[in-house]
């Protein structure tokens, strides 16, 4: 069975591989920065003045995006949960909308 296998196998997997878990945690301060740790590797910025009067919720989602734009090429192929302590950053998330507009922009790059 295993050699008549062999030599017709398509290289398709029937049983996929198991992909690797990454877990991003990010968290933003209403009126200072904002910050994400994956595995060894962490960044800590501050939330630009343009985004100041901003809600908690678009700082947070601020956050998720800056960590996407440091490790996203990294992420490729991993399955990655994200670590959110503000709910509803974490429903924008969950369903991809947010009824706030700016919200919704930030949450479409």
């Amino acid at each position: 069975w295993w050699s008549n296998f062999a030599t017709n196998w398509n290289g398709v997997h029937i049983i996929t591989p198991e992909r690797t878990q990454l877990h991003i945690y990010t968290d933003a301060s209403g009126s200072k920065g904002a910050g994400g740790v994956c595995e060894a590797q962490w960044f800590s910025i501050r939330i630009p003045r343009r985004y100041a009067t901003r809600d908690i919720k678009f700082k947070e989602l601020f956050a998720v995006v800056h960590a996407l734009l440091c490790w996203g090429p990294q992420l490729s192929g991993s399955h990655v949960t994200f670590h959110i302590d503000n709910t509803n950053a974490f429903h924008a998330l969950e369903n991809l909308s947010i009824k706030s507009a700016p919200t919704m922009q930030l949450l479409r790059q």
